[in-house]
Protein backbone atom coordinates (compact mmCIF):
# COMPACT_ATOMS: atom_id res chain seq x y z
CA UNK A 1 0.00 0.00 0.00
CA UNK A 2 1.91 2.64 -1.01
CA UNK A 3 1.89 5.89 1.16
CA UNK A 4 2.02 8.61 -1.30
CA UNK A 5 -0.87 10.03 -3.78
CA UNK A 6 -0.77 11.01 -6.61
CA UNK A 7 -2.35 14.17 -8.33
CA UNK A 8 -2.55 15.07 -11.60
CA UNK A 9 -1.75 19.33 -10.94
CA UNK A 10 -1.25 20.79 -14.30
CA UNK A 11 -1.93 24.51 -13.07
CA UNK A 12 -5.45 25.47 -13.15
CA UNK A 13 -4.11 28.68 -14.83
CA UNK A 14 -3.07 27.36 -18.14
CA UNK A 15 0.02 28.72 -18.92
CA UNK A 16 1.12 30.72 -21.84
CA UNK A 17 3.21 29.32 -24.63
CA UNK A 18 6.55 31.77 -24.74
CA UNK A 19 9.11 32.21 -27.42
CA UNK A 20 10.28 28.95 -28.80
CA UNK A 21 7.50 26.56 -27.41
CA UNK A 22 8.73 28.02 -23.48
CA UNK A 23 6.26 27.33 -21.08
CA UNK A 24 5.32 30.84 -19.37
CA UNK A 25 3.75 34.52 -19.87
CA UNK A 26 4.95 37.90 -18.98
CA UNK A 27 3.37 40.35 -16.63
CA UNK A 28 3.71 43.63 -14.91
CA UNK A 29 7.16 44.23 -13.32
CA UNK A 30 7.25 43.25 -9.25
CA UNK A 31 7.15 46.40 -7.38
CA UNK A 32 11.20 46.53 -5.99
CA UNK A 33 12.73 49.46 -3.60
CA UNK A 34 14.24 52.47 -5.58
CA UNK A 35 17.42 51.32 -4.97
CA UNK A 36 16.92 48.44 -7.18
CA UNK A 37 13.96 49.50 -9.50
CA UNK A 38 16.33 49.19 -12.73
CA UNK A 39 17.64 45.70 -11.38
CA UNK A 40 14.06 43.81 -12.22
CA UNK A 41 13.13 45.58 -15.45
CA UNK A 42 13.17 42.58 -17.30
CA UNK A 43 11.85 39.69 -14.68
CA UNK A 44 9.31 37.34 -15.65
CA UNK A 45 6.36 36.74 -13.33
CA UNK A 46 5.45 32.96 -15.09
CA UNK A 47 3.16 30.43 -14.59
CA UNK A 48 5.55 27.27 -14.69
CA UNK A 49 3.52 24.38 -15.47
CA UNK A 50 3.51 21.68 -12.94
CA UNK A 51 4.00 18.01 -14.07
CA UNK A 52 3.43 16.11 -10.91
CA UNK A 53 2.08 17.07 -7.40
CA UNK A 54 2.23 14.47 -4.31
CA UNK A 55 1.05 14.52 -0.69
CA UNK A 56 3.28 12.09 1.60
CA UNK A 57 2.38 10.80 5.11
CA UNK A 58 5.71 12.20 6.47
CA UNK A 59 7.50 15.22 6.06
CA UNK A 60 10.91 15.59 3.71
CA UNK A 61 14.10 15.94 5.24
CA UNK A 62 15.77 15.84 1.51
CA UNK A 63 15.45 15.57 -2.10
CA UNK A 64 17.35 14.90 -5.50
CA UNK A 65 16.30 15.33 -8.77
CA UNK A 66 18.04 12.45 -11.14
CA UNK A 67 17.44 13.27 -14.60
CA UNK A 68 19.61 9.74 -15.87
CA UNK A 69 16.50 8.17 -13.95
CA UNK A 70 14.01 9.99 -14.28
CA UNK A 71 12.69 10.63 -10.81
CA UNK A 72 12.87 12.04 -7.81
CA UNK A 73 13.96 10.99 -4.93
CA UNK A 74 12.52 12.27 -1.36
CA UNK A 75 14.29 11.26 2.16
CA UNK A 76 11.89 11.57 4.71
CA UNK A 77 12.06 12.22 8.47
CA UNK A 78 10.67 8.32 9.09
CA UNK A 79 14.02 7.27 7.40
CA UNK A 80 11.87 5.89 4.22
CA UNK A 81 13.08 6.95 0.60
CA UNK A 82 10.94 7.54 -1.86
CA UNK A 83 11.36 7.25 -5.63
CA UNK A 84 8.67 10.20 -7.73
CA UNK A 85 9.03 8.94 -11.70
CA UNK A 86 8.20 12.11 -13.59
CA UNK A 87 8.56 12.43 -17.17
CA UNK A 88 7.21 15.91 -19.95
CA UNK A 89 5.16 13.03 -21.51
CA UNK A 90 1.98 13.38 -19.27
CA UNK A 91 0.94 10.15 -21.38
CA UNK A 92 3.50 7.80 -19.72
CA UNK A 93 4.02 10.21 -16.78
CA UNK A 94 2.05 7.89 -14.17
CA UNK A 95 2.49 4.71 -15.78
CA UNK A 96 4.73 3.81 -12.56
CA UNK A 97 3.81 4.24 -9.34
CA UNK A 98 5.75 5.74 -6.80
CA UNK A 99 7.70 2.99 -4.47
CA UNK A 100 9.27 2.93 -1.45
CA UNK A 101 12.20 1.69 -0.09
CA UNK A 102 13.18 1.05 3.72
CA UNK A 103 16.22 -0.67 5.00
CA UNK A 104 17.11 1.26 7.66
CA UNK A 105 17.61 -0.66 11.24
CA UNK A 106 16.70 2.65 12.91
CA UNK A 107 14.25 5.05 11.69
CA UNK A 108 16.23 7.98 11.21
CA UNK A 109 15.43 11.44 8.80
CA UNK A 110 17.56 11.05 5.88
CA UNK A 111 19.28 14.18 6.18
CA UNK A 112 21.79 13.95 2.92
CA UNK A 113 20.85 12.57 -1.18
CA UNK A 114 23.55 12.53 -3.88
CA UNK A 115 24.32 10.36 -6.95
CA UNK A 116 27.55 9.72 -8.41
CA UNK A 117 29.83 7.15 -9.92
CA UNK A 118 31.19 5.55 -6.79
CA UNK A 119 33.47 3.37 -8.34
CA UNK A 120 34.38 2.23 -11.50
CA UNK A 121 33.07 -1.31 -9.87
CA UNK A 122 29.92 -0.22 -10.20
CA UNK A 123 27.77 -0.53 -13.08
CA UNK A 124 26.72 3.14 -13.39
CA UNK A 125 26.01 5.88 -11.13
CA UNK A 126 24.72 5.02 -7.55
CA UNK A 127 22.32 7.11 -4.97
CA UNK A 128 24.29 7.84 -1.57
CA UNK A 129 21.77 8.27 0.96
CA UNK A 130 22.90 8.97 4.65
CA UNK A 131 21.11 9.23 7.39
CA UNK A 132 20.89 12.08 10.72
CA UNK A 133 22.41 8.89 12.76
CA UNK A 134 25.57 8.28 9.96
CA UNK A 135 23.32 5.47 8.33
CA UNK A 136 24.60 5.33 4.43
CA UNK A 137 23.25 3.17 1.89
CA UNK A 138 24.36 2.76 -1.88
CA UNK A 139 21.00 2.48 -3.68
CA UNK A 140 20.29 1.41 -7.24
CA UNK A 141 17.44 3.41 -8.89
CA UNK A 142 13.92 1.84 -10.20
CA UNK A 143 13.37 1.76 -13.68
CA UNK A 144 10.61 3.74 -15.41
CA UNK A 145 9.14 0.81 -16.96
CA UNK A 146 9.05 -0.91 -13.35
CA UNK A 147 11.28 -3.94 -14.70
CA UNK A 148 14.06 -2.47 -12.20
CA UNK A 149 13.03 -2.41 -8.77
CA UNK A 150 15.07 -0.28 -6.12
CA UNK A 151 17.72 -2.17 -3.92
CA UNK A 152 20.30 -1.74 -1.76
CA UNK A 153 23.73 -2.07 -2.96
CA UNK A 154 25.62 -1.35 0.28
CA UNK A 155 25.05 0.49 3.87
CA UNK A 156 27.87 1.39 6.38
CA UNK A 157 28.07 3.32 9.49
CA UNK A 158 29.61 7.12 8.96
CA UNK A 159 29.71 9.67 11.25
CA UNK A 160 26.48 11.10 12.97
CA UNK A 161 24.73 14.57 12.06
CA UNK A 162 25.95 14.92 8.78
CA UNK A 163 23.73 17.87 7.12
CA UNK A 164 24.58 17.86 3.58
CA UNK A 165 26.51 15.86 0.67
CA UNK A 166 27.49 15.81 -2.69
CA UNK A 167 30.00 13.48 -4.66
CA UNK A 168 32.25 14.85 -7.35
CA UNK A 169 35.18 13.55 -9.05
CA UNK A 170 38.64 14.79 -8.44
CA UNK A 171 41.96 14.34 -9.63
CA UNK A 172 41.38 14.32 -13.83
CA UNK A 173 37.96 12.54 -12.82
CA UNK A 174 40.05 8.93 -12.11
CA UNK A 175 37.80 8.77 -8.87
CA UNK A 176 35.56 10.82 -6.79
CA UNK A 177 35.07 11.97 -3.67
CA UNK A 178 32.04 12.43 -1.16
CA UNK A 179 31.57 15.86 0.62
CA UNK A 180 29.65 15.69 3.65
CA UNK A 181 29.31 18.84 5.98
CA UNK A 182 28.27 18.25 9.79
CA UNK A 183 26.30 19.89 12.33
CA UNK A 184 29.66 20.16 15.01
CA UNK A 185 31.70 22.63 12.14
CA UNK A 186 33.50 19.85 10.23
CA UNK A 187 33.80 19.18 6.42
CA UNK A 188 34.87 15.63 5.60
CA UNK A 189 35.29 13.85 2.55
CA UNK A 190 35.22 10.54 2.03
CA UNK A 191 36.18 8.23 -0.82
CA UNK A 192 35.03 4.46 -2.02
CA UNK A 193 38.20 1.51 -1.44
CA UNK A 194 37.64 -1.70 -3.35
CA UNK A 195 39.10 -3.44 -1.55
CA UNK A 196 37.36 -2.90 1.84
CA UNK A 197 34.33 -2.24 -0.08
CA UNK A 198 33.14 0.89 2.09
CA UNK A 199 33.65 4.40 2.11
CA UNK A 200 37.14 5.61 4.18
CA UNK A 201 37.89 9.07 5.19
CA UNK A 202 40.52 10.93 3.15
CA UNK A 203 39.85 14.75 4.28
CA UNK A 204 39.18 16.58 7.78
CA UNK A 205 38.66 20.51 8.13
CA UNK A 206 37.54 21.69 11.83
CA UNK A 207 36.06 25.40 10.84
CA UNK A 208 36.10 28.04 13.72
CA UNK A 209 32.30 28.90 13.54
CA UNK A 210 29.07 27.25 12.80
CA UNK A 211 28.72 26.75 9.27
CA UNK A 212 25.81 29.20 7.21
CA UNK A 213 26.49 27.29 4.03
CA UNK A 214 28.62 25.87 1.25
CA UNK A 215 29.25 25.56 -2.28
CA UNK A 216 31.21 22.90 -4.22
CA UNK A 217 33.17 25.04 -7.27
CA UNK A 218 36.07 25.21 -9.46
CA UNK A 219 38.99 27.40 -8.86
CA UNK A 220 41.35 28.00 -11.63
CA UNK A 221 43.71 28.42 -10.40
CA UNK A 222 43.53 25.51 -7.17
CA UNK A 223 41.12 23.42 -8.47
CA UNK A 224 37.90 21.78 -7.10
CA UNK A 225 37.04 23.46 -3.53
CA UNK A 226 34.33 23.35 -1.19
CA UNK A 227 33.67 27.12 -0.09
CA UNK A 228 32.11 26.85 3.45
CA UNK A 229 30.69 30.32 4.68
CA UNK A 230 30.80 30.96 8.48
CA UNK A 231 27.93 32.14 10.30
CA UNK A 232 27.69 35.98 11.42
CA UNK A 233 31.23 36.24 9.89
CA UNK A 234 32.81 38.10 6.72
CA UNK A 235 34.80 35.14 6.20
CA UNK A 236 34.49 32.08 4.27
CA UNK A 237 36.93 28.91 4.51
CA UNK A 238 37.86 27.49 1.30
CA UNK A 239 38.99 23.33 1.39
CA UNK A 240 40.62 22.12 -1.77
CA UNK A 241 39.93 18.66 -3.03
CA UNK A 242 41.96 15.63 -4.29
CA UNK A 243 45.12 14.96 -3.58
CA UNK A 244 46.22 18.38 -2.26
CA UNK A 245 43.94 19.12 0.81
CA UNK A 246 45.08 22.67 1.82
CA UNK A 247 42.73 25.24 2.92
CA UNK A 248 42.83 28.80 2.54
CA UNK A 249 40.64 31.83 4.14
CA UNK A 250 38.99 34.70 2.34
CA UNK A 251 37.35 37.92 3.26
CA UNK A 252 34.13 39.35 1.85
CA UNK A 253 34.42 42.66 1.08
CA UNK A 254 30.03 43.01 2.43
CA UNK A 255 29.37 44.76 5.38
CA UNK A 256 26.36 42.68 6.56
CA UNK A 257 28.06 39.42 5.99
CA UNK A 258 25.02 37.43 8.12
CA UNK A 259 23.15 37.71 5.14
CA UNK A 260 24.87 37.31 2.40
CA UNK A 261 26.22 33.81 0.58
CA UNK A 262 28.63 33.12 -1.44
CA UNK A 263 29.85 31.41 -4.05
CA UNK A 264 32.64 30.59 -6.66
CA UNK A 265 31.63 31.55 -10.85
CA UNK A 266 31.84 27.64 -11.45
CA UNK A 267 29.58 26.02 -8.73
CA UNK A 268 28.08 22.79 -9.16
CA UNK A 269 26.56 22.04 -5.81
CA UNK A 270 25.33 24.95 -3.31
CA UNK A 271 23.40 24.14 -0.13
CA UNK A 272 22.20 26.29 2.79
CA UNK A 273 21.83 25.43 6.62
CA UNK A 274 20.75 28.93 8.08
CA UNK A 275 17.50 30.17 5.76
CA UNK A 276 18.51 33.40 6.27
CA UNK A 277 20.27 34.26 3.48
CA UNK A 278 19.11 37.53 1.53
CA UNK A 279 21.15 37.28 -1.49
CA UNK A 280 24.10 35.65 -2.94
CA UNK A 281 27.83 36.62 -3.75
CA UNK A 282 29.17 35.39 -6.83
CA UNK A 283 33.03 35.32 -6.40
CA UNK A 284 34.53 35.76 -10.09
CA UNK A 285 36.80 37.98 -12.13
CA UNK A 286 39.19 38.70 -8.62
CA UNK A 287 35.61 40.46 -7.57
CA UNK A 288 32.14 40.18 -5.57
CA UNK A 289 29.02 40.26 -8.42
CA UNK A 290 25.64 40.29 -6.31
CA UNK A 291 22.69 37.94 -7.39
CA UNK A 292 19.72 40.89 -6.40
CA UNK A 293 16.52 38.92 -5.09
CA UNK A 294 13.21 41.23 -3.99
CA UNK A 295 12.81 39.06 -0.74
CA UNK A 296 15.04 38.71 2.02
CA UNK A 297 14.00 35.45 3.34
CA UNK A 298 15.69 32.49 1.37
CA UNK A 299 14.90 29.06 2.57
CA UNK A 300 16.84 27.36 0.09
CA UNK A 301 19.06 27.20 -3.15
CA UNK A 302 19.98 25.18 -6.06
CA UNK A 303 22.86 25.51 -9.01
CA UNK A 304 23.24 24.28 -12.39
CA UNK A 305 25.59 24.60 -15.15
CA UNK A 306 24.71 24.50 -18.91
CA UNK A 307 25.96 25.26 -22.26
CA UNK A 308 28.25 28.00 -20.93
CA UNK A 309 25.22 29.80 -18.58
CA UNK A 310 25.06 29.57 -15.10
CA UNK A 311 21.21 28.95 -13.06
CA UNK A 312 20.70 29.44 -9.32
CA UNK A 313 17.41 29.14 -8.47
CA UNK A 314 16.23 30.20 -5.16
CA UNK A 315 13.13 30.11 -2.73
CA UNK A 316 11.67 31.99 0.27
CA UNK A 317 9.39 30.69 2.65
CA UNK A 318 6.21 32.37 1.25
CA UNK A 319 6.95 29.90 -2.39
CA UNK A 320 8.64 32.72 -4.28
CA UNK A 321 10.98 30.98 -6.58
CA UNK A 322 13.56 33.07 -8.41
CA UNK A 323 15.90 32.44 -11.37
CA UNK A 324 19.37 33.88 -11.90
CA UNK A 325 20.82 32.72 -15.03
CA UNK A 326 24.33 34.45 -15.98
CA UNK A 327 27.01 33.53 -18.27
CA UNK A 328 31.20 35.36 -19.22
CA UNK A 329 29.57 38.31 -20.11
CA UNK A 330 26.69 39.05 -17.45
CA UNK A 331 28.48 38.46 -14.55
CA UNK A 332 30.39 41.69 -15.02
CA UNK A 333 26.78 43.69 -14.24
CA UNK A 334 27.78 44.42 -10.26
CA UNK A 335 24.08 43.59 -9.56
CA UNK A 336 22.54 40.78 -11.57
CA UNK A 337 18.44 40.99 -10.99
CA UNK A 338 16.61 37.46 -11.68
CA UNK A 339 14.94 36.54 -14.57
CA UNK A 340 11.99 34.27 -14.00
CA UNK A 341 9.80 34.86 -10.79
CA UNK A 342 7.17 32.21 -10.17
CA UNK A 343 5.01 30.34 -7.04
CA UNK A 344 5.91 27.22 -5.71
CA UNK A 345 4.90 25.50 -2.39
CA UNK A 346 5.66 27.93 1.04
CA UNK A 347 7.64 26.41 3.89
CA UNK A 348 10.45 24.71 1.69
CA UNK A 349 12.63 22.10 2.75
CA UNK A 350 14.92 21.60 -0.16
CA UNK A 351 15.19 23.20 -3.75
CA UNK A 352 16.43 20.70 -6.46
CA UNK A 353 16.74 21.56 -10.06
CA UNK A 354 17.88 19.78 -13.01
CA UNK A 355 18.20 19.44 -17.08
CA UNK A 356 15.73 17.23 -19.04
CA UNK A 357 14.89 17.04 -22.77
CA UNK A 358 15.44 21.00 -23.26
CA UNK A 359 13.49 21.93 -19.67
CA UNK A 360 14.87 22.87 -16.25
CA UNK A 361 13.44 20.58 -13.86
CA UNK A 362 12.77 22.42 -10.00
CA UNK A 363 11.14 19.84 -7.33
CA UNK A 364 10.37 22.01 -4.52
CA UNK A 365 9.56 19.39 -0.93
CA UNK A 366 7.45 21.37 1.78
CA UNK A 367 7.32 21.25 5.54
CA UNK A 368 3.44 20.81 4.66
CA UNK A 369 4.49 17.23 3.01
CA UNK A 370 3.60 18.20 -0.13
CA UNK A 371 5.97 17.82 -3.37
CA UNK A 372 5.45 19.82 -6.58
CA UNK A 373 7.67 19.19 -9.85
CA UNK A 374 7.99 22.48 -12.27
CA UNK A 375 9.12 22.69 -15.79
CA UNK A 376 10.49 25.82 -17.82
CA UNK A 377 11.69 25.66 -21.85
CA UNK A 378 15.31 25.98 -21.43
CA UNK A 379 15.25 28.11 -24.96
CA UNK A 380 13.10 30.59 -23.12
CA UNK A 381 15.93 31.18 -20.16
CA UNK A 382 18.69 31.68 -22.60
CA UNK A 383 16.47 34.21 -24.33
CA UNK A 384 15.64 36.37 -20.86
CA UNK A 385 20.26 35.67 -20.80
CA UNK A 386 20.12 37.09 -23.86
CA UNK A 387 18.07 39.98 -23.53
CA UNK A 388 20.11 40.91 -20.37
CA UNK A 389 23.16 40.64 -22.65
CA UNK A 390 22.34 43.83 -24.29
CA UNK A 391 22.18 45.41 -21.28
CA UNK A 392 25.91 45.40 -20.28
CA UNK A 393 27.61 48.11 -21.44
CA UNK A 394 30.27 47.26 -24.14
CA UNK A 395 32.87 48.82 -21.46
CA UNK A 396 32.43 46.29 -18.87
CA UNK A 397 31.72 42.96 -21.01
CA UNK A 398 35.41 42.35 -21.70
CA UNK A 399 38.69 42.74 -20.06
CA UNK A 400 42.31 43.88 -21.48
CA UNK A 401 42.48 40.89 -23.34
CA UNK A 402 38.93 40.49 -24.72
CA UNK A 403 37.98 37.66 -22.16
CA UNK A 404 36.80 37.56 -19.03
CA UNK A 405 39.34 37.19 -16.45
CA UNK A 406 38.91 33.79 -14.63
CA UNK A 407 41.75 33.88 -11.80
CA UNK A 408 40.58 34.43 -7.92
CA UNK A 409 44.01 35.28 -6.25
CA UNK A 410 43.56 33.64 -2.34
CA UNK A 411 44.07 35.12 0.25
CA UNK A 412 47.58 34.48 2.72
CA UNK A 413 45.96 33.39 5.91
CA UNK A 414 46.12 29.87 7.73
CA UNK A 415 43.56 28.62 9.80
Amino acid sequence: MLDVLDVLSVNSESPQVGRKGSVGNRSSKLPAPPAHESTLERLCKINARVIRSINLNSAPASSLLVPEYEVLVVGKYNGEIVFVPFTLDLAHSFRTPSVIINRQRVKSPITALTIGKVSPNFPNDMIVSISANGFLQIIQAPSLDGTIAPHVLHTQMIHANIMSAYLHPVEKRQSMELIVVMTDRVVRTFRWDDEQKRFLVVGKWELTGQIMAIAIGDNPLRGTECWAKLHTSRRFVSCRLGANKSVSIHQMATDTPEKLMIMPYRCYFVDMFEPKAQEVIIHANLRERRLFSPSKELASFATLRLAGVNILASIDRYGLVFIHAYNEKTIKLFVIPPIIQFTSLPECVRLSICHYNGFLVIAVTSHSKKVQIHTISIDFIMDLVGEMEESVPASEMLNAKGEIDPKLEPIPSSV
